[in-house]
């Protein structure tokens, strides 16, 4: 979500390409506007996802006033883009994300990126041994996969690959990628917050 700015002006540029190679007239300004509002939503939900993965205990009362104020702007939006209230993700969203992250102060220690994870690694497996008709070829492939894991000299490739990989991130000069992704947050929050009007998008009220 941080680069949806840039990936939706990359969609846009290819919608006006495809009108003027089709020449299908449309309201370029509406078309805009409307891509506008989902990058606004995405860099919303970044900021927000960015408050909710803080350790447990570590969110400070500004902090949380923040993510309350930025759920009930993602929610202006939601409903201004006409996407549906009724998924699930997006009533956990609505009326218990900001009581579970008052509660403990962070959300990080209960997030399921392991389980997705998980599902990744068994998706994975799977392609792996889908031409393997016998089931105990199939199970000792596990087996062997999970012991490589285990094996020191594995541990420290992988351990040795990583930290190139953070020199590497370190090198492109992280602190002001950051720097300029929390400035871009800050602008947006403010713009949403600026224009939030309390009375006009009630909480609760589930459209679909």
């Amino acid at each position: 979500m941080s680069k949806s700015g840039e990936i939706n002006n990359q969609i846009l540029d290819l919608v006006f390409q495809q009108q003027n190679r089709r020449g299908v007239a449309g309201d370029d300004d509406s078309i805009r506007d409307l891509f506008k509002r989902y990058t606004r939503i995405f860099t919303l939900l970044d900021d927000l996802f960015s408050l909710a993965y803080a350790p447990c205990g570590t969110l400070t009362d500004e902090q949380l006033l923040r993510a309350e104020r930025l759920i009930k702007c993602v929610l202006k939006e939601w409903r201004a883009l006409g996407m549906s209230m009724g998924k699930p993700k997006v009533h956990l969203l609505e009326d218990h994300m900001l009581t579970f992250m008052q509660r403990f102060k962070g959300l990080s220690e209960y997030s399921e990126d392991f389980i997705e994870q998980y599902h990744q690694h068994k998706k994975r497996n799977a392609e792996n041994t889908m031409t393997m008709r016998d089931v105990e070829k199939s199970q000792t492939y596990y087996a062997q996969i999970e012991e490589l894991k285990l094996n020191d000299d594995v541990k420290f490739a992988e351990k040795d690959f990583n930290d190139n990989k953070t020199r590497i991130i370190r090198a492109t000069n992280l602190n002001a990628r950051r720097e300029v992704k929390t400035e871009r947050r800050n602008e947006v929050f403010a713009e949403a917050w600026g224009e939030y009007d309390d009375e006009a998008v009630p909480l609760g009220d589930w459209l679909y």
